[in-house]
């Protein structure tokens, strides 16, 4: 029998993680003949066939940038003084700036893997340092202490452990700090900082059930350290992936760590939005994480309209950024198209796994609960034992599983294999979309495993189901709806 032992804290985790590959329109690139006021990034990637790369800030801002047939690019960065992060194939981290330049890159792509490369430029020297920090992995030195050994010594000698690798990391940036910008000394300190209040603060989170004392608690001294977990850093929060990535893991698991969603009709997005009110006082990291919570956030729990206004009137009485409220706004008005009773979007002629075509009107006259995944995603296999089971037990019922697969056209065999070698049930279909579908956008896909269920007439029962993991909570929305 399945563990069913699936908290929600961890499946918050899953979601907040899956947050990070969010996308948002990047602001329109200029030509450089403008003088010094944007920064150029230019290269050649021999050997890499894909025509873009696409290239991200940490607080989500991305663009592509288009490669020509001999794999050179050139194109230009607004933001000043800003570390970027290239996707595939560099994954390599970039700095911008602040006063106009060009950056080079060059590089060899073969294996699966980028060979000999190397930058060159304006900001180079920057540029790898960020990517020494990175590959080095300098920050596993307080990271490590998260696993269970090192906890188990205590408070006393993990606060000790944690301290010494604090310090030595502070000295290190300070080493390098002579021939780097101001902002990159002061982002990599706000990173450090901040790993060790995520070090101390899972200490204080595991050390009680690992020891099974239900009745532990920290030292007044730990205690006073995590309060600062509520601070954020303007440079670490812009510049920083790992800061950021922490931030905003804290921010939206406070709902669910202070219990404040215990009430049904308390929607996360809410809580979310108080504690960033609360909490953050710079405007502009403001913006941005109330911009980043309706978009990330908005369509886990918020499946009334009544949520929705809600969350709408609070986004535009406190966002000061009109780019930003004008592109939210159109998230509302989407997102009210698919709470409960509402019409659901279609699907047309997606490839099925059994052969032909298949459309969502094919599934008229039973329930059906959609499973949107993709090989690539973890979280989204995790749910596989789970959904067989249910998929099993109902399998006589009127009720239809159709799992849709959001791989690319060039992983349909992987595809394939996947579902012949795990031997998943129900309907298979492949959107052949990558997110990019008007179905998948209708329903606004950002992140996965997603899961909707539909009555018989194709009208939104939830476009936020429950995962099939959470059996007493899918087995009971079934049961309400006749099956």
């Amino acid at each position: 029998m399945i563990n069913r032992n699936c908290t929600a804290i961890k499946a918050s985790w899953l979601r907040v993680v899956i947050m990070l590959i969010t996308i948002v329109p990047f602001l329109g690139c200029k030509n450089t003949d403008d003088g010094n006021e944007y920064f150029v990034f230019s290269g050649q990637i021999s050997g890499f066939d894909k025509g873009e790369i696409k290239i991200m800030t940490p607080d989500g801002i991305s663009k592509q940038i288009k490669l020509e047939k001999n794999g050179s690019f050139r194109d230009t960065l607004e933001r000043k003084n800003s570390v970027y992060f290239v996707h595939a194939p560099m994954f390599k981290e970039i700095y911008s700036g602040s006063n106009g330049g060009e950056l080079r890159f060059q590089g060899t792509f073969g294996d699966g893997e980028l060979k000999n490369y190397s930058f060159s430029g304006d900001n180079a020297s920057e540029t790898r340092f960020l990517n020494k920090w990175w590959s080095s992995q300098k920050l596993n030195s307080i990271l490590n202490y998260h696993n269970q050994d090192e906890i188990l010594k205590g408070e006393k000698r993990f606060f000790e452990e944690v301290d010494k690798a604090h310090a030595s990391l502070i000295d290190y940036i300070d080493d390098s700090s002579d021939s780097l910008p101001t902002i990159l000394v002061e982002t990599k300190k706000a990173e450090v900082n901040y790993a060790r209040l995520v070090a101390l603060k899972m200490f204080r989170d595991s050390y009680g059930s690992l020891t099974n004392n239900k009745d532990f608690q920290v030292s007044q001294k730990l205690s006073s350290e995590l309060t600062n977990l509520d601070k954020v850093d303007e440079n670490g929060y812009f510049n920083s992936r790992i800061y950021n990535t922490w931030i905003t893991n804290y921010y939206s698991n406070r709902p669910y760590e202070r219990n404040l969603l215990k009430d049904s009709a308390t929607s996360l997005l809410a809580e979310y939005n108080k504690s960033v009110l609360n909490n953050v006082y710079n405007e502009r990291v403001r913006d941005r994480m109330l911009y980043n919570g309706v978009k990330d956030l908005l369509t886990w729990n918020e499946n009334t309209e009544e949520n929705i206004e809600e969350a709408r009137k609070l986004f535009l009485k406190s966002v000061t950024n009109e780019e930003m409220v004008a592109e939210i706004e159109e998230r509302f008005e989407n997102a009210l198209r698919i709470v409960p009773g509402r019409p659901s979007p279609k699907f047309y002629s997606y490839d099925n796994h059994a052969g032909g075509k298949s459309s969502l009107d094919d599934f008229n006259g039973k329930l059906v609960y959609i499973d949107f995944w993709a090989t690539w995603c973890g979280p989204c296999k995790q749910q596989f034992p789970y959904l067989k089971e249910i998929e099993e037990e109902y399998h006589d019922r009127n009720i239809e599983f159709v799992s849709i697969s959001l791989d690319k056209e060039e992983d349909r065999e992987l595809w394939m294999k996947m579902v012949n070698e795990l031997e998943l049930g129900g309907v298979q279909l492949l959107a052949n979309k990558n997110f990019e579908g008007e179905f998948e956008k209708a329903y606004l896909i950002k992140a996965i495993p997603r899961f909707v269920l539909l009555d018989r007439q194709g009208y939104i029962i939830d476009s936020n189901a429950p995962r099939p993991s959470d059996y007493d909570a899918i087995t009971t929305l079934f049961k309400e709806n006749g099956v």
